[in-house]
C-alpha cells in the first residue's frame, strides 16, 4: 500500500508539474465549478493564487451572452473544433479577448460531468490586428490627403492603386483607372517592367485627358518588393503650371536682355548722382560739426559774463552791501537777476543738445530711488505751481523698485516736464506724475497735466530743437523750444523710449519707458 501511495503521490506531483507548465489557462470544471487550474489561468484571470478560484463558476468571469450560454452547459462547445470566441473579465478590471475549448475529462469518458476548459489569450493579436487595420487607415487617408498623384501597378502593369489626387489630375475616376493597364491612361508614359528595385529616370509627359483637356506631369517611380510580388509605385505632380510659367520666364529674359543696356546706363547715371549725394551729405556733416562745436565754445564763452552778470545783481538786489534807495532800481535789478538766470538755463540747454547731437553726452549711472527723485523735483516745482495755482502731486507704489540711471538727466528730464506742464496749465489745474511697472518689467513714468494741450499738426514741431507751438509774439509763456527734445534725448540715451499725447484743451501726457534691464530688485 505503501508503494501504491508513493506512486499516486509522484503521478499527481509529476502531472501537477506538466500542468502548471501550459502556458495557456487550462482548468478542470465539474458542474460549472472550477475545481483544478494551472498558473497561467491564475495570472490570466489577474489573481495571485489557484484558492481564489477553486470553487467558483468560469461564468462569473464571462460577458453576460457568453455567461447565459454556458452556465452548466460547457457540453455544448465539445463538436466546437474552431473553439468559441468570448471576452473574459479579469480580477484587475482588464477585458480578456480569448478563444475557449472544451474536452471531457476524463478524456473519452462520456459519463463524466468533469470538463477540461482551455482558454487562449488573444488580446495581443487583437491589439496587434487592431493596430494593422488603424495603420491601414491611416496610410490610406494619407495616400488620399496626399497633393501629387499616387498610381501603383503590378508586374503586368495593371493599376492597383489610384488616388484622388491622381483622379483629379487623369480625370478619370477610381473604379475607372484600377484594373486598366497603365498604358491605357498614359500612352506616352515609358513603362519597363523590369523589378529591379532601382528608381526610374523623372519623365515629362505632355498628353490629352479624356474630355479634351491637355496637361503637362512629371512621373518617377521605384519597384517595391513583398515576398514574391512586386510593386511599382509612381509619383505623378502636374506641372502644367510650372511649364507655363517657364514659357513666360523665358519670354521675361528676353525682355531683360533688351533691356539691360539701359539699365547699363541708368546705373552710370545712379553712380554719379551717389558720388554727388556722398559728397553733399559729407559737407553737410562737416557743417553740422561745425555748428556744434560753434554752440559749445559760444555756451562756454557766455556763460562766464552771465555767471558774474547773475552774481552782482543778486547781491545788489538782496542789498547785501547797503540799501538801494531808489526802488524803481530793485526792480530792474529782479529782472537783470530773471533775464540773466533766463539766457544761463537757455545757454546750458544749447549746450546739452550740442553735446548730445555730437555725441559727446555721457551718463554717469548709478542705483537710484525713483521715489525720492519724484520728491526733490516736485519740491522743486512747488512754490511755481503755487504761484500758477496749479497743484502737484505723484503716485508710486510702495517698496518701488531702483532705477539704474544717471540721476541728474532723470531729475532734468522730469524738471522740464513738470515745469512745462505747470507753464501751460490753467489756474486751478493739476499736474500729476504716475511712476509704475509694466508687464515686461519696465518702469514707466508719466508727467500728465490738464492745461492747454497741443493740436496734432503741432506735435511734431514740439520735438524739434528750438521749436515753438504757439507763435512768438502770441503766446503767452516764455520758453526756447528746448525742454521736450532734451527730454528726449537723454530719455534715448539711457536706451528708452518718450511719447507724447495731447489734445488741444484738453491737456497733454508725456510716458517715459526704461528697458527691463535698468529695472533693479524684481
Amino acid at each position: 500500500m505503501d508503494m501504491i501511495s508513493e506512486r499516486i503521490q509522484s503521478a499527481n506531483s509529476e502531472f501537477g508539474k506538466n500542468f502548471n507548465a501550459i502556458h495557456q489557462f487550462v482548468a478542470i470544471i465539474d458542474e460549472g465549478k472550477i475545481v483544478c487550474i494551472n498558473l497561467a489561468g491564475v495570472k490570466i484571470m489577474g489573481f495571485q493564487t489557484e484558492k481564489s478560484l477553486i470553487g467558483r463558476s468560469l461564468c462569473e468571469f464571462m460577458d453576460r451572452e457568453y455567461a447565459e450560454v454556458l452556465e452548466h452547459k460547457l457540453g455544448i462547445l465539445l463538436d466546437e473544433p474552431e473553439g468559441l470566441p468570448l471576452k473574459l473579465k479579469a480580477a484587475t478590471g482588464n477585458k480578456v479577448d480569448a478563444k475557449m475549448w472544451v474536452t471531457r475529462w476524463p478524456k473519452g469518458d462520456p459519463s463524466s460531468d468533469e470538463f477540461l476548459v482551455e482558454i487562449h489569450d488573444y488580446s495581443a493579436h487583437m491589439r496587434a490586428a487592431q493596430t494593422l487595420r488603424a495603420q491601414e487607415q491611416y496610410l490610406s487617408q494619407i495616400i488620399s490627403a496626399v497633393a501629387d498623384g499616387i498610381v501603383t501597378v503590378d508586374e503586368q502593369g495593371i493599376v492597383t492603386t489610384f488616388n484622388k489626387a491622381a483622379e483629379t489630375i487623369f480625370g478619370r475616376s477610381f473604379t475607372d483607372a484600377v484594373g486598366t493597364h497603365i498604358n491605357a491612361i498614359i500612352p506616352e508614359l515609358t513603362y519597363s517592367a523590369e523589378c529591379d528595385g532601382e528608381q526610374t529616370p523623372h519623365q515629362d509627359v505632355f498628353f490629352e485627358r479624356t474630355d479634351g483637356s491637355s496637361v503637362w506631369i512629371e512621373c518617377v517611380g521605384r519597384w517595391f518588393s513583398v515576398g514574391e510580388s512586386h510593386t511599382l509605385t509612381w509619383l505623378v505632380h502636374d506641372i502644367t503650371e510650372r511649364k507655363l510659367l517657364d514659357d513666360q520666364r523665358q519670354q521675361v529674359l528676353l525682355e531683360a536682355e533688351d533691356q539691360r543696356a539701359r539699365m547699363e546706363e541708368q546705373a552710370i547715371a545712379t553712380a554719379e548722382l551717389a558720388e554727388e549725394y556722398y559728397t553733399m551729405k559729407s559737407k553737410a556733416e562737416s557743417a553740422d560739426k561745425l555748428k556744434s562745436r560753434f554752440l559749445a565754445n559760444m555756451s562756454h564763452e557766455l556763460r562766464t559774463p552771465l555767471n558774474a552778470i547773475i552774481g552782482f545783481s543778486e547781491v545788489m538786489k538782496e542789498e547785501m552791501f547797503g540799501p538801494v534807495k531808489n526802488q524803481k532800481y530793485v526792480q530792474y535789478l529782479r529782472h537783470i537777476h530773471s533775464s540773466g538766470s533766463y539766457l544761463l538755463n537757455l545757454i546750458n540747454d544749447i549746450l546739452d543738445i550740442s553735446k548730445v547731437e555730437a555725441g559727446a553726452q555721457d551718463l554717469c549711472e548709478d542705483n537710484i530711488n525713483i521715489q525720492d527723485v519724484v520728491s526733490d523735483c516736485l519740491e522743486m516745482v512747488r512754490e511755481r505751481a503755487r504761484k500758477s495755482s496749479v497743484t502737484v502731486g505723484a503716485t508710486i507704489p510702495d517698496d518701488f523698485p531702483l532705477l539704474y540711471a544717471d540721476q541728474v538727466r532723470i531729475k532734468q528730464i522730469l524738471l522740464n516736464l513738470l515745469t512745462n506742464a505747470i507753464k501751460f496749465s490753467k489756474k486751478g489745474g493739476k499736474v500729476s506724475v504716475q511712476i509704475d511697472i509694466d508687464e515686461l518689467d519696465r518702469v514707466v513714468v508719466q508727467v500728465s497735466d490738464d492745461g492747454v494741450g497741443v493740436a496734432p499738426e503741432d506735435m511734431k514741431t514740439a520735438f524739434e530743437p528750438f521749436g515753438q507751438v504757439a507763435d512768438t509774439m502770441t503766446r503767452e509763456q516764455e520758453g526756447t523750444g528746448l525742454g521736450l527734445p532734451l527730454c528726449k534725448s537723454f530719455t534715448e540715451l539711457h536706451g528708452g523710449e518718450l511719447s507724447f499725447e495731447s489734445e488741444l484743451g484738453k491737456g497733454s501726457i508725456v510716458t517715459l519707458l526704461f528697458p527691463p534691464d535698468r529695472t533693479l530688485g524684481l
